[in-house]
């Protein structure tokens, strides 16, 4: 299978090892005691409780829980500059190949990344993929009923984790696969792929100050999945909670973009203005 010889694309594809090693390194924290850092996500008090530990925190609540919506923008964006500066690179009536391909390729990719975020998160012909495992390994919704804090039932009805939220329940007992690591990270990856990865076959010469915008937004992205990556892995889930939502992730990237080749293609080719 052919690669594409381009040194920026060798580049990306080797920052994208920063997101294991984030991972690694949250591990790693949780091996040390926590009164060795005298924080607690769960204090009232204001100067003890850090920024990423709470998790009613902004980036927390209003970006890394809707990581795919803000995906979604990054990657519309950067599309619609790829095939506005092919359409000035190609010229001439009609749509060039090259732009029916390139436009072909994004769109596809976007809905092959979507269902399979669908199916393991929100969706997969009733309860995801995700809430399947949780309750396959014993997984159940306990409800409370008023009384004591110890008056609980199992609502062996629900059977997901939104379901369970909104009765006020508690997803207890089963396997919980780390929705924030998959999420953060099949994000990661995709805007690395679909993002980056196109910005970085345009020559400088020829990339216009929006799509350096958008290419800077995009990184502060991944460097905030980066960090709340970390965090997550540090205080949210156990080892193995964090390493099967970050191996969901993996496996998709690896198989659709190295199994099937689905790699960043060639698009500068020419030399005019784009926009």
């Amino acid at each position: 299978m052919s690669r594409t010889k381009n040194s920026g694309i060798e580049i990306y594809r080797k920052a994208l090892f920063i997101f294991p090693l984030v991972i690694l390194s949250g591990l790693l924290m949780q091996s040390i005691p926590s009164e060795n850092f005298n924080i607690s996500a769960n204090s009232a008090d204001p100067l003890v409780v850090t920024f990423f530990m709470d998790k009613r925190n902004p980036l927390n609540k209003y970006l890394a829980k809707f990581a795919w919506g803000w995906t979604s923008i990054l990657m519309w964006l950067s599309s619609i500059i790829v095939l506005a500066g092919l359409s000035g690179l190609i010229g001439g009536g009609g749509v060039s190949r090259k732009r029916r391909n390139v436009a072909v390729r994004l769109i596809t990719g976007y809905i092959m990344a979507t269902l399979y975020w669908t199916f393991l998160v929100n969706w997969f012909f009733g309860p995801s993929v995700f809430d399947r495992i949780y309750t396959k390994t014993g997984g159940v919704c306990m409800v409370y009923t008023g009384g004591d804090m110890e008056s609980y039932v199992v609502n062996e009805s629900i059977l997901t984790f939104s379901g369970c939220r909104g009765v006020k329940g508690t997803w207890q007992n089963g396997f919980d696969v780390s929705g924030h690591s998959f999420l953060l990270s099949h994000s990661a990856f995709f805007l690395f792929e679909f993002v980056i990865g196109y910005y970085l076959t345009f020559s400088t010469t020829r990339r216009s100050i929006l799509y350096d915008i958008v290419a800077f937004v995009t990184a502060v992205f991944l460097g905030i999945w980066a960090i709340m990556l970390f965090f997550t892995s540090w205080k949210f889930h156990s080892y193995s909670e964090i390493l099967s939502g970050f191996a969901f992730a993996l496996i998709y990237w690896f198989v659709f973009y190295f199994f099937l080749g689905y790699e960043t293609p060639k698009v500068d080719e020419k030399r005019k203005k784009t926009i």
